[in-house]
This record gives C-alpha cells, structure tokens and sequence, in this order.
C-alpha cells in the first residue's frame, strides 16, 4: 500500500527539522568565529566583515546580513551534501521503493562512471542537496511550528474518520428505527379501518411522541367496548413478538401534541397524487426569532396554490403523513431561478425537532465553493425514501432545468450537484426538502431533485436571504 501523503510529509519534515538544528549550530560558531581578518569562508565572506556583532553602519550591518545568509546557505547545503540528504529521493520513497529510504543518508551503496545514468544520478543528488539546503535555512522554529501543525492535522483527520464511523452506525439505527415504525404501522392500519367504521369512535390516531407507540381510540357518547381490542400483537425486525397498547379517550380532542422531526414525511391536505417529500427542519425569523420548518414548495404545492403566491391569503394545511395530523399552515413560498422553498408555521399540537436521525442536530450553516468541489467534500442527508445516504460535491455552479408535476419547468442558474459514495444513489423521488449537511456537520443546502447518480442541491445562504431565516437563534 502506498505511503500517504501525510505521514510522507511528516517524515520529511521532521528530517528537515533535525538537519535545521545541526546547521544552526555549526552557522552560530561560525558567525562567532567569523572576526575581522579570521575568516576561513572567504569564498562567501570578505576579510573585512566581522559577522560577530551587529554593526553601527548600516551599510556595514546590510553587508554582515548578507554574509551571515550566505553561511546560512553554504552551511545548510554541505549538511545536506554530507548526509546526502537529497529532496528528490524524500519525496519518492514509497513501499514499493523501500531502498530509497534505507539509503537516503549514505553514500556508501552509490556507485559513479563515466555513463549517462550515472552522471545523471550525481547531478540530481546535488540539486536535490541544494534545494534541501534551502529548506534547512529556513531554521528549525520554522520546521517545528510546521510539524506541529502536520500532526495536528493528522489528529484532527483521524477524529473526522471516528466520527464518520460512529455517524454511520447511528445511520444504521436510524434506518432500523425507521423500519420498526413502517412494521408498526402495517401492523396498526387494518384496525384502524374497522375501528373508524365503529358507531361513535370519532378519530382513530397513532401516538408515537413517547417512548412507548398507543393506538388511541377517541370516542363519544355510546359504544360497544367489546369491539375495541386492549393490545395489537405483531412481530418485529427480530421476530419477536411484541403489542401496541390501545387505548380509549372519552370526549377527548383527538388533536394531539405530536412531534415533528427532519425527515419525516410531509405533504399538502389536498396534494396531486402522491406527491410527498421530506420535512427538511426547524429554522427561525431572523427578525423574530420565531420557529418554523422548512422543505420545497413543490412538496406542500397543491393543484390550486399558484407558483408567484408567496403570501398565501387562506390557510393552506400540512399534514405529517406519518400519524395524518394537521402539522402546520404554510406562511410563505417561493420558486424562482434560485430555490424552490416553502416556510410553513407550526400549529400549536406540533413540537417541533431540530435532530436529524443518523446525523445529528447542525447549528451553523456555510457557504460551499471551488474547494469543496476540488476536495470532494463529503455530505449526508437523511430522506423519506432512501433514509441515511452519504454522497460528495461533484459541482458547485451548476445550470439545471427541473419539470414538475404540474408540467412546468424551471431553469435553475447554479445548483450543487451531489454524487453518491457508494452504490446506491444518494437520493429518490420523496427525499425533496431534505436538508445537506457536510462532514463538519454544517447545513449546506437543501434537495430540490434529481437525475441518475445526481442529486441536486439548492444552496443554503440563498435560501435563508430569500425567506429571512436562519438556522439557530444566534
């Protein structure tokens, strides 16, 4: 396996470091040493310099500075003569080459002729001498401070990639929790409809805001009680047989507190035909401070809510598709070349969750640019449909039409463009809204759609100017 690039680094700076301090050892002598009249580098320093102490002149101080640099480099470049400590051969050691590094520092296994090979060899020694002789120069503060900086990055590579296992395997909980609920709610559906069916049962409605799934019964005035079961029995992920409690609410409202989390699955009361998406998350006014959540307009559109509407004038509803609760009414939306964006307020039943199942809760927000792109910075996301996915910037200034349901279409001017890290793709039809989060757990920007192994990604500081909202109540 080849010798990564930071340990290779490492490697060759801590050398540097520890040649740096030799040769400023030997140049401290020889600057002392190097009295009016007692030179013996008169090549690179006049007899009539004393490198010793500082001069008045500052003419005289100029020309000391430039003897002490060139004993400086002089000095630097015979160390790594000496020690044949050529930058060429620093840089090409590999585990494939192992005899480049065993000989890095003697002479004694190099062997020279009159050949083209060989003169070629001893020319790249000494300019590879020379350019590590440069280096040393530099000082060993110079390589200290810089090796500490490399380790540190090192640390700090090796703490991301822990966070990136354990995030993953919180990814896989997720998916198994969101799984249990899909087992529970196939289990809970066929009671449901013949419970409503019922005299006087009013609302039947899965409360799963606890710790522990109810099946709540509202009912009114008269009702047979016999034909209410007390649990629902189903079998889990793991074959184990387990229960719902059901339990009856007399003159109850059957609206609920229920809890409202990124990801879950949202739409319009009055939606074109299976037309869902995914609840991005919990932002707030800039202004006021106030609490809403955030997904795509073309998630929450319905057939008679118009494109240029941006200030609704009657409530339009959403539902949380998970439990059919009503959880909020839409405030304002927008599609325009840039996003494609729906705030919607939350009724006073719905708590809403800022914690993205397999990723966490992200509290700042970052532009992205041409580095995240030449650096492939690594994303995630967690959707309706395909749940926990981990992808990487392709593009940051992308143009892409997208068609609607309605058969419009628009040309967005610069979206990023997300390609999966793995096999599957990093998005589906219902993971719209979802929000991106890079690896640094910062919010990006927010899915809009997608084509083949692409994802499309809205960016998130447009967002937030368009809709006058923010990510924390910072």
């Amino acid at each position: 396996m080849e010798v990564e690039v930071s340990d290779k680094l490492i490697a060759v700076t801590t050398m540097l470091f520890i040649l740096s301090m030799i040769s400023e050892r030997i140049i401290t002598f020889i600057k002392l040493w190097c009295v009016k009249g007692r030179s013996f580098l008169f090549i690179v320093v006049s007899d009539d310099v004393d490198t010793s102490i500082r001069a008045v002149n500052p003419a005289e101080e100029a020309k000391r500075s430039r003897s002490i640099l060139a004993i400086n480099l002089t000095v630097s470049f015979l160390i790594a003569l000496l020690s044949k400590a050529s930058l060429f051969d620093m840089f090409s050691f590999s585990d494939a080459h192992p005899e480049i590094w065993n000989n890095l520092f003697s002479w004694q296994n190099e062997t020279f002729s009159f050949s083209f090979e060989s003169v070629a060899r001893l020319l790249s020694i000494i300019f590879g001498c020379a350019l590590t002789g440069s280096f040393i120069s530099l000082g060993s503060k110079f390589w200290h401070d810089l090796l500490d900086l490399l380790l540190q990055v090192k640390d700090l590579k090796k703490n991301l990639n822990e966070q990136a296992g354990t995030g993953l395997k919180l990814g896989e909980r997720a998916n198994e929790i969101k799984q249990e609920k899909e087992v529970i709610k196939a289990a809970i559906s066929p009671y449901k409809k013949q419970l409503i069916q019922i005299e006087n049962i009013v609302k039947v409605l899965t409360n799963d805001s606890g710790e522990e799934t109810i099946l709540e019964v509202y009912v009114k005035g008269d009702f047979d009680a016999q034909l209410i079961p007390k649990a629902i029995f189903y079998k889990d992920l793991h074959n184990k047989e387990k229960s719902i409690r059901v339990e009856i609410l007399k003159g109850a409202n059957p609206e609920i507190q229920s809890d409202l989390w990124p990801a879950d699955a949202i739409a319009n009361i009055w939606p074109y035909k299976g037309n869902t998406g995914s609840n991005g998350g919990k932002v707030y006014d800039k202004t006021t401070g106030e609490e809403y959540f955030m997904t795509c307009f073309h998630v929450v559109k319905s057939p008679s809510h118009n494109w240029s509407d941006k200030y609704p004038n009657t409530d339009i509803s959403i539902k949380n598709i998970d439990n059919g609760t009503i959880c909020g009414t839409i405030k304002f939306t927008c599609r325009n070349t840039k996003v494609d964006v729906s705030i919607v307020k939350p009724n006073e039943k719905t708590n809403l969750k800022s914690t993205i199942p397999g990723i966490g809760t992200p509290y700042f927000s970052r532009n992205i640019g041409g580095d995240d792109v030449a650096y492939k910075t690594k994303v995630k996301k967690y959707g309706v449909t395909t749940k926990f996915t981990e992808g990487y910037i392709f593009d940051d200034d992308a143009p892409v039409e997208i068609s609607y349901l309605d058969g419009s279409s628009v040309i967005f001017n610069s979206l990023i463009i997300i390609k999966s890290l793995h096999t599957e793709r990093f998005s589906d039809k219902g993971d719209s809204g979802s929000f991106i989060i890079d690896e640094y757990n910062y919010l990006i920007g927010m899915l809009v759609g997608g084509s083949g192994d692409k994802s499309y990604v809205m960016r998130i500081n447009e967002i937030f100017d368009i809709t006058n909202t923010k990510i924390n109540r910072l």
